[in-house]
């Protein structure tokens, strides 16, 4: 069976044979033997059916239908090596629309703000941003990039790993506290009012869960107020309406302000992994590759918005390292 490369080879064979007048001279400039470039000249006559060139001992000539063919040959070879330096041309200036989908707490936070250096970096890629919670088919709904939080399941997916287990911390305003007091263990929680986040999609409550103690989860907080938007839920906090557990990514701003301080620091609580995730073979797109590549230098471990907090819990450490890319599991 002729592949598609193979007659690829067969018709530069042609071409060149017939620029030089002959097979040797073709040979020559394809760096291989007269005997293979003769073969794949006849090749391609059998597979078309049509005598393309006359044949003597010393030259060969084209054949009427062979100078239509060369014609036609030798555009087709043009629009290719055209076709291969336009390439060459995105992979050292990316161009071209990425789409991303991702978390909208996360691209407030750290995407946006991310936004003009890119652009000075790569003047010539346009991002569309849609912001959902939502784990979207990213064929279907024509994606590139997605930022999501748990496991992922879908096997043709390659995920790249941005925090191996979120760090979540307790915070309060100091006007709430100053009118409430600070707890100062697990137990005295209950007596203070909560502020609970509900998942959107699976309309499940997150429940404030803590690593040295598994049982405080089987007594649930009676939230005070509760919020499907964690950007919601921390203004809320900020205003003084109770406590709330929050993922360090989101708070670090507030915290690093004052806004906000944090309460019974010494228990550790962790969320699911963040990843990055996209189709496979996308990354080999330049405008993708890019655009992954920037995001990743800018999230590298330790994250930057844990640096607030390295002297404030004990118990917060990067041990881990950025994964690979890998199939999300």
């Amino acid at each position: 069976m002729v592949t598609s490369m193979d007659r690829l080879l067969d018709i530069l064979s042609f071409v060149k044979t017939a620029q030089t007048g002959g097979f040797s001279r073709a040979a020559r400039l394809l760096n291989t033997s007269q005997s293979t470039v003769s073969k794949s000249v006849a090749r391609l006559e059998e597979g078309l059916g049509i005598k393309l060139l006359h044949r003597t001992t010393r030259h060969v000539r084209l054949t009427e239908e062979g100078e239509v063919f060369l014609s036609r040959c030798i555009r087709i070879l043009e629009e290719l090596e055209e076709a291969e330096e336009e390439v060459q041309r995105w992979k050292k200036h990316p161009s071209g629309t990425v789409r991303i989908n991702t978390i909208v707490s996360f691209a407030r936070a750290h995407i946006v703000p991310l936004l003009p250096e890119f652009r000075q970096r790569y003047p010539d890629i346009h991002l569309h941003i849609s912001f959902t919670d939502l784990i979207s088919n990213l064929t279907e709904e024509n994606v590139d990039i997605a930022i999501r939080t748990g496991t992922l399941s879908d096997s043709q997916l390659i995920a790249k790993t941005i925090i191996p287990k979120q760090p979540m911390v307790l915070c309060a305003s100091p006007s709430y506290l100053a009118t409430r007091g600070h707890p100062t263990d697990l137990a005295d929680l209950y007596e203070h009012d909560g502020l609970g986040f509900r998942f959107s999609q699976s309309g499940r409550l997150r429940t404030w869960q803590f690593d040295a103690d598994i049982d405080f989860a089987r007594t649930p907080m009676k939230y005070r107020f509760v919020f499907d938007d964690a950007d919601a839920m921390q203004d809320a906090c900020i205003a003084g309406l109770g406590i709330m557990q929050q993922t360090t990514w989101i708070a670090y701003h507030a915290v690093e302000r004052g806004e906000l301080v944090l309460v019974l620091p010494q228990y550790a609580s962790f969320e699911k992994a963040l990843s990055m995730i996209w189709q496979q073979n996308v990354d080999r797109v330049p405008r993708v590759r890019a655009t992954i590549d920037f995001l990743l230098e800018k999230w590298q471990l330790p994250p930057y918005w844990d640096r607030v907090f390295e002297s404030k819990l004990p118990w917060l450490g990067h041990p881990f390292a950025n994964t690979g890319d890998k199939s999300a599991t």
